[in-house]
């Protein structure tokens, strides 16, 4: 193992190991990183994920919904500025992740049961603006498509609609209302 704390216990096992796996997926995604790098990593034997995850995609499964929870207490605390917070990252990480677990086409079967976030803006849409149910949720995920794009490619589209990087913050601010143009057509 190549860090100098070792993890003792299966709690703080797993939770390493989620910690580490979380960290080289947004670096450099499920299938350019090895169970025994995430392992190193976590200060563990590589034999603890399969152990306690049944395999890397289980790992991965597992890092998915620990990042969705955190996403979402994040938005439940903040609303959708939480995506923006340059010093609480926990959207953009879970963004981050999921994007190169997609791109890798390495989604557990399983990836997601829940999507609270697109789940409230849908319930939002249907009790606030009077959509049916399938209007609120095609709108809910135009809406999660306009901040996951953003989160993604900030940099390119600020350079391809000739901005630089220090109106980045002014042109964050104005998302949540193109967010809600979209949402209410």
């Amino acid at each position: 193992m190549s860090t100098d704390t070792i993890v003792r216990g299966r709690a703080a096992s797993e939770a390493a190991l989620i910690s580490a796996a979380a960290e080289l997926l947004a670096e450099v995604g499920p299938n350019a990183v090895s169970v025994r790098a995430i392992a190193d990593r976590a200060g563990v034997n590589h034999g603890l994920v399969h152990h306690y995850f049944g395999s890397k995609a289980g790992l991965v499964e597992a890092v998915l919904a620990r990042l969705s929870a955190e996403s979402e207490a994040a938005i439940r605390e903040r609303g959708i500025d939480a995506a923006f917070d340059q010093k609480d990252d926990r959207v953009r990480r879970h963004v981050r992740v999921l994007a190169r677990v997609v791109l890798d086409n390495a989604a557990p079967d399983n990836v997601h049961e829940q999507f609270p976030v697109v789940s409230n803006l849908a319930r939002t849409g249907r009790e606030t603006l009077g959509l049916d149910d399938e209007a609120a949720r095609l709108r809910a995920m135009e809406s999660v498509a306009l901040i996951v794009g953003w989160l993604l490619m900030e940099p390119w589209l600020l350079a391809s609609g000739g901005f630089g990087a220090d109106d980045a913050d002014r042109l964050r601010d104005d998302l949540q209302p193109a967010m809600m143009r979209l949402a209410t057509g």
